[in-house]
């Protein structure tokens, strides 16, 4: 498995190069692919030009940022197999998990639900562990990697909220008092217009009034 994660990411950085590179236009030119596919692969396209408008370095940086947090994933699950009783490599552990986190990335499903479980669960049983203990990892793995930040997510929230709500209060405390004072009686000016009953006149009146300028 680690010879597998390595290939893959020897073969998605040799496309990287090849993409930012002069042939790669006239390969795509000449190749018989699908309208689909010479759309997205169009010299012109979007997916190109992201591509090869990114800089190297950022590109490198957000391969060893995504390679260091498989190393901490790996670390992690196998700790995970160690609370229940299993035992695995940390090398094997951090292919699984990256293997696992780029067919749920595929799968277009949010946070990869269900594809990324059922694949920590396969490839940890085809690697020798228990299909219990497997499954009660991948469980914990979704719960450390979705219910957490989902938690604090909501905390946070709801800790920005209150935040903002005592800001505006401080900030009408902190009005100086003739303002405050004259925001309040254009308010209570205005409601008072809003309110005021006009004087109600006899339907007689109205009659008479009617009649009047007919003659």
């Amino acid at each position: 498995m680690p010879a597998l994660v390595a290939g893959a990411a020897v073969g998605a950085v040799a496309a990287i190069a090849f993409v930012r590179s002069g042939p790669y236009d006239r390969v795509v030119a000449a190749l018989p692919l699908p309208g689909i596919a010479r759309r997205v692969l169009a010299p012109g396209g979007d997916f190109v030009a992201a591509v090869r408008g990114v800089p190297l370095r950022s590109l490198g940086a957000a391969a060893g940022i995504y390679a260091g947090m498989f190393v901490l994933v790996g670390i992690r699950t196998f700790y995970a197999f160690q609370l229940f009783g299993g035992s695995m490599s940390v090398m094997e552990l951090v292919g699984i998990s990256a293997a696992a986190f780029t067919l749920g990335s595929i799968s277009l499903l949010p946070m990869g639900v269900g594809v990324r479980d059922a694949t920590l669960v396969a490839l940890f049983v085809q690697a020798g562990a228990d299909r219990d203990t497997a499954i009660a990892v991948a469980a914990l793995d979704r719960l450390l990697s979705t219910g957490v930040p989902f938690l604090l997510g909501v905390l946070s929230a709801q800790i920005l909220g209150l935040r903002a709500v005592q800001q505006t209060k401080d900030s009408k405390a902190q009005m100086p008092a003739g303002e405050r004072t004259g925001r309040l009686g254009l308010l209570e000016d205005h409601e008072g217009r809003g309110s005021e009953l006009r004087p109600e006149r006899p339907a007689a009146q109205v009659l008479n009034g009617i009649g009047d300028g007919d003659s």
